[in-house]
């Protein structure tokens, strides 16, 4: 067979690649490199195939080189070795262009390499090629079967071991392995080689004779980067290295990886993961590698990078690849165009941009405001004709290099941002992330670095360029979690993390079945045997969210949880996985603590948390104790005094406070802290005059005054400081107006054509203040810059430690102008620390307790005004305060920059200061005016403090006034985003705080992170006005806060405090959020107040609140106003939403809850559009307060609600005293062109008291009250719920009152309670309907396929209505009747629980009438259709003769406990079943159930297992026998035995509640396994059978030479029809198969094979099954020749898989696992015609399947036990087919085959189950016998495509039985 294998080994890549016929020299390029890739992948075996195919492996390439040769200058010692194993030369005459010295040391490098023959691993290639093929098989299962996954590597990647074998050496003497080569030791030479260039004998150097330490006669190891020589020997050469320290910690030092400096003529070609060169290649300069210079522009051929591409492409990696389109969907590379866009876009004209789709955009001059075409070759339009029938345009796009201008009416060009100064570098530094840009109009790439790689950060002590410098690892693999540092063990599952180091870490989660984990927890060992028991596996199933151990005894499997998931606890006594308790909520573990009563919360531990403490103790601050009173002598105050830091204490009576430290500024005098004497000092530096100076004319003494620095390798000019080179001695104090009026005025440009950095006054010592005007005086510092060139720095005043603009000054002033046009002032600041960069080579930082004032005491002002800025900061540092020591502090800040903020610190401290306005009688004042923003990511800041620590507010202490004042005025959205404060908050302690924005950015912000009134008696109030636009959108929020972090913030907190948001928008493109996150709206006795008012709302949504855990507290409300909607026309679909309040994600927080315990108010002018009061998805609703929702005008699209919730697990509560009222009024009627009841009902004009969808909950004890005062259609519902378990309950308090006032023509329905899809609706309360039009359709409850009780009050007022109902229920549902229930229509009460009851024998009753058909009365007190039912489970009493026939046409049914009371009672009556439930009783009966003459009842009974007769007045139903019910005898028998054993009360009670025997027997049907149990033996041997054929066919069609492999693909797809009473189904089989066979003798084959198939069943009953299949295959063959074959194919296999069987309502889950076998024979005749081929054939086949033990779910009532099966087919068949085959080309094959077979089934292939259900005794029987037929046929029709060795095929076949059988085939086949 060898012979065989070998051509089976022969891939055809060669094929692919060379043909037949390859040249024998110089071969194109494509085909040399794809030659040169076999041999670099080290592809011995490939190489030798190409070669068989007719290459020649000295062939070269268009430079004459052959492999080998490039293989040397490449320094490729894999390739080498692999050429010259397969037999290339090895001194080929292009060697001779090679430097001798290069040639000889790669020969020197690959002798040590690989000169050491391996150990040739002796595989034969027949096995190797058996492996590889049923590789093949199974990985196309693996990959077709299973769904995806990613491509094998098998093969001979590597060196490949296989041509060790010496029939390689009869090939090639001299490949590796096959000649002697001898190493010599380090002091001998070889003495000898043979012909291959191997060594055969060594011996002693003479120059080692003559002295041993010459050179090359003793070890001298070269130590690889990393490493030392930590040994040496006499003659000094290294004989062991060690690593060294310091790359043990980073591998990346210096000196600890590889980093080759290349020669002359070499480049590096591969780098490490440290940067360095971990190779060097050969330079060919006739033969470059240029594979990066396609569509490139600007090609570095040295380094084979493109720098810029052509139009149409961008580079990327150094390389230019497709410039697609934003949005495009498909893009064609060979006319650079897309050709579509995702939905919402459309293609340009020139294919090169996807514009915006705006569609139904009116026509008029707002939206298409140009009557001319627009420039074709700058801009893209959209036209239209309006109504005068004139043309119009709008831009709907820029070309490239053009952008619209600010009108909106043309393109113009883009400027060039790539400057200088925006962009400094002219490469990324190493370890630097970059962003970069390419100047216009040519191919110079700049950059500029924002930050460092992972474990580096930007070197500060850096001069001139930035650089980074290494800080430090970070484990991202813990080894606590992740403790292998290997691959994942064997016999077991991992959880895996890759670290920066792409080393793989893992940890084991789970062993597999009969493994456990080892002690170690480091592996998975089979388990001891006898140990699978409930003891050591006691579980039965893997918890949830668990990783377990498990085990099999054969027939259960049991488990044992390990660990848990990530995120989840393993509770050890329970064995279950629990949610980790909340350690901040539940601090304390093992006990609650002394004198205190706690929270338990358990997970693996108990944990508590102190509710309260006991014997007048406290709660700890830590909230870990119970603690006494606190001292307050030590801690005196009940606040942190003013201007001071606090050590606090916690007891009953709140907060205690201590004074620890004073700001810089104050001194601590007892437990307050006082303003402090700044002491004069000798030394200090004071300007007490006028100091004028300007860089364009500087005299000498100017010169020698100034102080210059270097920041940024710029000259930066220190105008009054006290800078020396001495710093050390830094200790002076320096004032601008100490003794006298003082003023500095700088004029700044440029020197040596740079421009200048400049500083007013500056301090550079941490132990020196600096003050602009002092006590009483005035200061000013005044700098001007000018010029042509950029200023990186503008200080007012540089502060390292304090800095005050006014100390208890008359007036300080800082004013700082750059009016530089388009260059830049980076950054300027009025009074700031250092900011990002101190000066070049100086060790100077910020003081860490640094405070900045402007006004501590008297007037300061601030001024900046900026044309082009990148900072604009008024302060800046780590505590900045405007205003403080009653000081009145003004910043103003006007013009340009990409950042401004008033007040900026990003001090990381919790004790940092940020404040506007702090303590009594200090304001503080920000005024920013925005200006021709020129950035494209503007932000405007108020106050900014960076990080979330500190304190930050606008106003904080009482008495202390804060204002942010932001402008711009601009129609266009030309700013990014406005914030007035973020992570603060506007008033604090008292003071009051106020927040005016005036301006369009794309998004506004009042506050992020913060809260507006933050604490008691505190006010705060944010403005917020948006002027009109329809151009832009813009987000506006009051008070936001990321809602994935569970912030908690408040509009108003504490009693006293007051809250106030107001949000005006003019414009109607917005999305407005008053609150969003968990912010609550009024808090512990605050006020808060939201006010949103839009004048236009053409898109977007307005919502009051928005989190999941909010509360809008007492006395707070919720105010939102729509003016007015000028577009949107009437009946459109594109609904705007309005939302008082709305739950989002609750991101782990359990049992999210939203509550209103105030007001919420909407008012609405609009017509198309959604206002809902409380909305969620997420969250629990309650109303504790009143929402009030009014809507005006037009009312077409109107939907509306008071509060709507959507899901299973979700309630809505409107509580006691609290209201709902919905008002619509209008102005004009439209009315419904096809009115019909079902289009009334449908109509999208809804309004909901409360609405519940998605079988969510509502309830009402409060008032429900719904006003329609507007004349158009309408549908309203007090309550309304819809899905399966979804409830909604009208409770004793609740009301529910609809009025409809007009009595023009109004359709619509009124529904009180309305319940669908199987919901139920109880109503225990009142629910009142009025109306005065005869349009509506009243009805108190509804149910569509649901439930609808009334225990409460229905009442009807109407006039002459279309139809009125007390209840209505229709298609399947179920009204239910109950003593407690009072209906009155038009005030005339029809039935009552109280006056005008009947009373008998002491009882009250209800009176009822009988009830009337609709067709002769409006007015009726219930109704339901055929398909539905009144159940009555109270009494009923009729005066008159009751009839119990409903002209619906529905059945009356009496429930346990139900009574009927007449003179006389006629019609059919239904006993319900229910009175059967419980026990196990023969006979059941309902006493007094029809109390009358009864002779004209028909009683039926609700039970198909009872039969109900009327004996008296009683209702006697007794059980029947279950086999006069049930079908089948035997379950029949089985289930007589359990009812009478009384087993399995749940299983029996259930099945009592099926009213026909057919109900009965379709559900026994399904829930015990009779519909799908026995598909699986007739779905497997029909998988079996295909497969079978087909493999025999391959064996009959192909070619018999010697040796034959074919490997081969199938898809397989059945589809049956139901049978009986088992389900039909639909199937699919993937599988892949191999099988090799060879010649015996002439007549005699054998072979070898293998199959894996993966099944997939559906079935009509909803039921699902999957399996995979894996076999072994042997087949014969013998010819008898005459035209006579015989095929046999012996097969034998194991199967594993699940199914989830439908039974009911649920799923139940079980496995299966089979043992298959199975035996085909089929003798062919042949006959040739010429015109086509004639084939009968005969069979004779067995197919035998062992189908195991099955156990279902155990917690599922009716989860099966169903025995083991033996299923073994032996069928006999005849067939006759016709075949044509037709040739084209010289390798193509078209044969098509039609035929048919006929089968006799021999024996009982399909056996009966024994099966029983849990808890019961027995077993019943699942009969197969019958089911499916002995006799079939089969039609098949087939067709093959054949192209060489590859086939396609498609086959159909239609087995032709009772219940047809239809398969699809489909497939590829390769014959080797």
């Amino acid at each position: 067979m060898n012979q065989l294998f070998k051509k089976a080994a022969a891939f055809s890549l060669s094929i692919i690649l060379f043909g037949t016929s390859a040249k024998a020299y110089n071969l194109s390029p494509i085909s040399f490199a794809n030659f040169y890739h076999i041999a670099e992948e080290g592809d011995l075996q490939g190489l030798k195939d190409v070669q068989r195919r007719g290459l020649n492996l000295n062939s070269t390439n268009q430079n004459g080189d052959t492999a080998v040769c490039v293989a040397i200058k490449r320094q490729d010692y894999l390739a080498y070795k692999t050429l010259i194993r397969a037999g290339a030369k090895s001194n080929p005459d292009c060697t001779k262009k090679i430097p001798e010295y290069a040639h000889k040391a790669f020969l020197s490098n690959y002798n040590q390499k690989y000169a050491a023959p391996q150990t040739p691993i002796n595989w034969t290639k027949s096995g190797t090629a058996l492996l590889v093929g049923a590789g093949v098989a199974a990985g196309t299962v693996a990959l077709i079967g299973v769904g995806g996954g990613g491509g094998g590597g098998g093969g001979s990647g590597g060196s490949s071991n296989d041509s060790g074998n010496t029939q390689d050496c009869s090939v090639n003497k001299c490949a590796l392995g096959c000649f002697e080569n001898k190493v010599c030791s380090e002091n001998e030479v070889c003495d000898s080689y043979n012909t291959c260039g191997g060594c055969e004998s060594c011996k002693v150097s003479s120059s080692c004779k003559q002295n041993s330490c010459n050179q090359g006669c003793y070890t001298n190891l070269t130590c690889q980067p990393g490493y030392t020589c930590s040994k040496r020997n006499k003659c000094g050469g290294c004989e062991s290295c060690t690593e060294l320290s310091e790359c043990k910690k980073n591998v990346c030092a210096a000196g600890c990886y590889t980093n080759l400096t290349c020669a002359d003529g070499y480049t590096c070609s591969q780098k490490n993961i440290c940067g360095g060169c971990d190779r060097c290649t050969l330079i060919d300069p006739t033969n470059p590698d240029i594979s990066n210079a396609l569509h490139c522009k600007n090609y570095d051929r040295n380094k084979n990078i493109c720098l810029a591409c052509h139009q149409y492409y961008k580079i990327e990696n150094g390389r230019c690849v497709d410039d697609i389109p934003e949005n495009c969907k498909d893009y064609n590379s060979a006319s650079n165009k897309c050709t579509s866009c995702i939905d919402g876009y459309k293609v340009s004209d020139d294919g090169r941009v996807c514009l915006e789709d705006i569609k139904d955009l009116e026509c008029n001059a707002t939206n298409y405001p140009l009557t001319t075409i627009p420039d074709k070759s700058t801009s893209y339009y959209d036209t239209c004709t309006d109504t005068n029938k004139s043309k119009r345009y709008r831009i709907a796009g820029c070309r490239e290099g053009y952008q619209i201008n600010t009108a909106g009416t043309a393109c113009q060009i883009i400027p060039d941002t790539c400057t200088a100064t925006a962009y400094p570098l002219s490469a990324c530094p190493d370890k630097g992330i970059c962003e970069s840009c390419t100047t216009k109009g040519t191919a110079i790439t700049r950059y500029k670095m924002n930050k460092c790689e992972e474990f580096y950060e930007k070197d500060t002590s850096s001069t001139g360029s930035p650089s980074c410098k290494y800080v430090g690892d970070t484990q991202t693999c813990p080894s606590t979690v992740y403790p292998l540092k290997s691959s994942c063990p064997k016999n077991s599952e991992c959880d895996t993390c890759i670290d920066k180091e792409n080393i793989e870490h893992n940890r084991i989660k789970n062993c597999w079945i009969n493994y456990e984990l080892n002690k170690a927890g480091n592996s998975c060992e089979p388990i001891s045997e006898g140990s699978c028991t409930n003891v050591n596996y006691p579980l039965a199933a893997c918890p949830k969210n668990g990783a377990c151990g498990s085990c099999t005894d054969g027939e259960t499997t049991r488990y044992k949880l390990n660990t848990c998931e990530f995120g989840y606890l393993k509770k050890t006594d329970t064995n279950e996985c629990v949610t980790p308790c909340n350690t901040t909520e539940f601090p304390i573990q093992d006990s609650c603590p002394a004198d205190a009563k706690c929270d338990k919360c358990t997970d693996n531990k108990v944990h508590f948390g102190i509710k309260e403490c006991l014997n007048g103790k406290n709660i700890s601050l830590d909230k870990l104790s119970c603690v006494n009173d606190c001292n307050t002598k030590e801690y005196p105050s009940n606040k942190c005094p003013d201007n001071a830091i606090c050590g606090v204490c916690s007891d009953k009576s709140g907060n205690h406070y201590k004074v620890t430290s004073c700001f810089s500024g104050y001194e601590q005098s007892g437990n307050a802290c006082v303003v402090a004497t700044i002491e004069a000092k000798d030394n200090d530096i004071v300007n007490d005059a006028s100091i004028e100076l300007n860089t364009s004319n500087l005299s000498e003494s100017d010169k020698k005054a100034l102080k210059v620095i270097k920041i940024n390798n710029k000259d930066t000019y220190l105008t009054l400081s006290n800078y020396t080179t001495e710093l050390d001695k830094l200790d002076s104090n320096v004032y601008n107006a100490k003794t006298k009026d003082a003023d500095i005025t700088f004029q700044v440009g440029e020197i040596n054509n740079v421009g200048v950095n400049a500083i007013g006054i500056a301090s550079l010592s941490e132990q020196a203040d600096v003050i602009n005007a002092f006590t009483s005086k005035k200061g000013t510092i005044t700098i001007l810059a000018s010029g042509e060139k950029d200023h990186d720095y503008l200080y007012g005043m540089l502060a390292t430690k304090n800095g005050y603009n006014s100390y208890n000054a008359t007036n300080a002033y800082i004013n700082l102008d750059c009016l530089l046009g388009s260059n830049q002032c980076t950054n300027v600041i009025g009074i700031g620390n250092w900011y990002q960069k101190t000066p070049d080579g100086l060790k100077i930082q910020n003081a860490s307790n640094s405070f900045l004032y402007n006004a501590f005491g008297g007037t300061g002002k601030i001024r900046l005004l900026s044309e082009n800025s990148f900072h604009l900061f008024g302060m800046y540092g780590n505590n900045v305060i405007n205003a403080i020591n009653k000081g009145t502090g003004t910043i103003e800040l006007v013009g340009n920059a990409r950042t401004v903020a008033g007040l900026y610190s990003d001090n990381e401290s919790d004790l940092g200061v940020v404040v506007n306005a702090y303590g009594s009688g200090s304001t503080g004042k920000i005024d920013i005016s925005f200006m021709n923003p020129t950035y494209a990511d503007n932000r405007i800041f108020g106050i900014l403090n960076s990080n979330q620590k500190g304190t930050v507010a606008n106003a904080y202490g009482s008495g202390a006034t804060g204002e942010i004042n932001i402008s711009h005025n601009s129609k266009n959205r030309d700013i990014d985003q406005i914030v007035g404060i973020v992570n603060g908050d506007n008033a604090i302690y008292g003071a009051t705080g106020k927040i005016t924005i005036s301006a369009l950015a794309g998004a506004v912000f009042g506050i992020t992170r913060g809260s507006n009134a933050a604490s008691a008696n505190s006010t705060g109030e944010i403005n917020i006005t948006i002027p009109e636009t329809e151009n832009f959108s813009t987000n506006i929020f009051g008070i936001a806060y990321n809602r994935y972090y569970g912030y908690n913030g408040y509009n108003a907190y504490g009693s006293g405090s007051k809250g106030t948001i107001s949000i005006t928008t003019t414009g109607g493109y917005n999305t407005i959020y008053g609150l969003l996150g968990d912010i609550d709206n009024g808090a512990e006795g605050g006020i808060g107040t939201i006010n949103i008012t839009s004048e236009k709302l053409v898109k977007g949504s307005i919502i009051g609140i928005e989190g999941c855990n909010n509360s809008n507290g007492f006395g707070s409300s919720v105010n939102i106003k729509v003016n007015d909607q000028t577009t949107g026309n009437k009946g459109t679909s594109s609904l705007q939403s309005i939302k008082g309040m709305m739950s989002n994600s609750p991101n782990g927080v359990s049992d999210p809850n939203m509550k209103n315990d105030g007001t919420i108010s909407i008012s609405a002018a609009h017509n198309n559009f959604k206002i809902i009061g409380m909305d969620s998805i997420l969250a629990n609703l309650t109303n504790n307060g009143k929402i009030t929702i009014e809507g005006k005008r037009d009312i077409f699209n109107l939907e509306t609600a008071g509060m709507q919730i959507s899901g299973a697990t979700l309630k809505a509560k409107n509580e006691q005293n609290s209201s709902i009222d919905i008002t619509i009024d209008g102005i004009t009627s439209i009315q419904l062109p096809w009115k019909t009841e079902e289009s009334v009902k449908d109509h999208s004009a809804k309004a909901y008291g409360m609405n519940a969808l998605n079988s969510s909950s509502i309830s009402n004890r409060g008032s429900i009250t719904i006003t329609h005062n507007n004349p158009n259609t309408i549908n309203l519902y007090g309550m309304s719920t819809s899905g399966k378990g979804g409830q909604a309950t009208n409770y004793e308090s609740g009301t529910i009152t609809i009025n409809v006032t007009k009595s023009s023509n109004v359709d619509g329905n009124i529904y009180g309670m309305y319940a669908e899809k199987g919901a139920s609706a109880t109503n225990f309360g009142t629910i009142k309907l009025t109306t005065k039009s005869k349009n509506n359709n009243v009805y108190g409850m509804y149910a569509d396929n649901a439930t609808i009780t009334n225990k409460g009050t229905i009442e009807l007022s109407v006039t002459s209505t279309e139809k009125a109902f007390a209840m209505y229920a229709v298609n399947n549902s179920k009204l239910e009747l109950s003593i407690d229930s009072t209906i009155k229509i038009n005030d005339t009460q029809i039935t009552s629980s109280a006056d005008s009851v009947t009373k008998k024998d002491g009882k009250e009753y209800i009176t009822l009438p009988t009830t009337k058909s609709a067709k002769s009365s409006s007015l009726q007190t219930f109704y339901i259709d055929k398909t539905s039912q009144i159940v009555n489970n109270g009494t009923i009493v009729s005066d008159i003769d009751f009839n119990a026939n409903s002209d619906g046409g529905g059945k009356l049914v009496l429930a346990k406990g139900g009574k009927i009371i007449a003179p006389e009672i006629k019609g059919e009556i239904t006993a319900d079943a229910n009175i059967t439930s419980g026990g196990f009783d023969k006979t059941y009966s309902s006493e007094n159930a029809v109390s009358g003459k009864n002779d004209e009842v028909k009683l039926n009974s609700g039970s198909a297992l009872f039969d109900a007769v009327l004996k008296n007045n009683d209702i006697v139903m007794t059980m029947k026998d279950f086999d006069k019910v049930v079908d089948d005898k035997s379950l029949a028998a089985y289930l007589q035995h359990n009812y009478n054993a009384k087993r399995n009360d749940g299983l029996f009670n259930q099945l009592k509640t099926y009213d026909t025997a057919q109900n009965l027997n379709s559900a026994l049907n399904q829930n015990l396994g009779f519909s799908l149990l026995p598909n699986f033996a007739q779905e497997n041997m029909n998988v079996f059978r295909s497969l079978s054929n087909l493999v025999t066919d391959t064996m009959f069609s192909q070619d018999l030479t010697n040796e034959r492999m074919m490997v081969g693909y199938d898809y397989l797809g059945q589809d049956r029809s139901s049978k009986g009473r088992v389900t039909g189904y639909e199937n699919t089989a993937n599988s892949s198969y191999f099988l090799a066979d060879t010649k015996l003798n002439n007549r005699q084959r054998f072979g070898l094979g293998v199959a894996l198939t993966r099944f997939n069943s559906d079935y009509d009953d909803d039921s699902t099954r999957k399996a995979t299949f894996a076999q072994a295959l042997a087949s014969y063959m013998h010819n008898f020749g005459n035209h006579w074959q015989y095929a046999g194919v012996a097969r034998l296999g194991y199967a594993d898989g699940d199914y989830k069987r439908k039974a009911g309502s649920t799923r139940i889950e079980g496995d299966t696992s089979d043992i298959l076998y199975g035996l085909n024979n089929e003798l062919r005749y042949n006959y040739d015609f010429g015109f086509m081929t004639l084939e009968p054939q005969v069979e004779l086949n067995a197919y035998g399947y062992y189908q195991r033990k099955i156990k279902e779910d155990d917690a599922k009532t009716d989860a099966l036990l169903v025995d083991g099966t033996n299923n073994l087919s032996v069928e006999a068949g005849a067939g006759l087919y016709a075949s044509k085959e037709t040739v084209y080309g010289e390798n193509g094959r078209i044969k098509a085959r039609l035929g048919g077979s006929y089968y006799r089934e021999l024996s009982q292939p399909y056996h009966s189950m024994h099966a029983r259900v849990r808890d019961t005794d027995g077993y019943y029987l699942i009969e197969s016998t019958d089911i499916f037929d002995r006799n079939r046929m089969v039609v098949r029709a087939d067709i093959t495509f054949s192209w060489k060795a590859l086939d396609f095929y498609l086959r159909g076949s239609q087995f032709m039985e009772d219940k047809h059988t239809t398969v699809i085939n489909a497939g590829v086949k390769y014959n080797f």
